[in-house]
């Protein structure tokens, strides 16, 4: 009977009391639901963020590779010119030779007659 009579005095006394921590603590749980529901919306945010990065650095990478497949392109036509260039320079000197040899030919013919 005394616990009965404690509790009874209790809950008269401190029954705002009660109902104030009960309500303190009830806010608090829908701080902690409001918080829990931020962090799983932050956590999808995170993951499309990466999801995005890994995008943009396989993106990156493909463009470094197209890049570099442009460089040895360059580089090519590059050796392709300079080779066109030299065979250029050998058929010019090759008709200055011919060219030459008329002229030696033709002037023996003149001296000849």
């Amino acid at each position: 009977e005394i616990s009965n009579v404690r509790m009874s005095d209790w809950r008269g006394s401190n029954g705002g009391q009660l109902r104030e921590v009960i309500s303190a603590l009830k806010s608090k749980d829908q701080d902690l639901e409001r918080q829990q529901a931020q962090i799983e919306l932050l956590t999808r945010r995170a993951a499309v963020a990466e999801s995005d990065l890994r995008k943009s650095q396989q993106l990156i990478e493909e463009g470094k590779g197209s890049i570099a497949e442009r460089h040895r392109e360059v580089n090519k036509l590059k050796e392709t010119v300079e080779e066109l260039t030299k065979q250029i320079a050998r058929v010019k000197n090759d008709k200055v030779s011919r060219e030459n040899m008329l002229l030696a030919a033709e002037n023996s013919l003149t001296e000849l007659k």
